[in-house]
């Protein structure tokens, strides 16, 4: 992560949320503004295991089960804000890896999130 890296890794993370890939992010003591937009990111997601929605597009428009017989389709347009109760899904195998050097500024949301490796 560095400069101008963040547009990069939203794309990858998005990308792998739909596919269930993996993603590694380096560096991120070098970006600890984007780094402090992950948890919230993540702890919107719901898993495809915990619903029936999904991704319909790359342009981030979402499905949603209103009801048993009522689907309803929801497509933000370009260069406009959108709000949503409606979280986005993430595929099962999906998974984000986060290397960084140890920072005084370092998120500490990020480092209670579930998993952490350390040496």
């Amino acid at each position: 992560m560095g400069q101008g890296q963040e547009v990069h890794a939203r794309q990858y993370i998005e990308q792998a949320m739909r596919q269930g890939s993996w993603v590694l992010l380096q560096n991120c003591h070098l970006s600890l503004d984007y780094i402090n937009e992950l948890p919230t990111l993540l702890a919107g997601l719901r898993t495809e295991s915990e619903s029936h929605c999904r991704f319909t597009t790359d342009a981030l428009s979402y499905t949603d089960t209103v009801d048993e017989s009522v689907i309803e389709q929801h497509t933000p347009q370009p260069n406009m804000s959108y709000t949503s109760s409606i979280k986005p899904v993430a595929s099962d195998q999906f998974r984000l890896w986060i290397i960084t050097k140890d920072h005084s500024r370092f998120p500490v949301n990020c480092l209670q999130m579930p998993v952490k490796f350390t040496n």
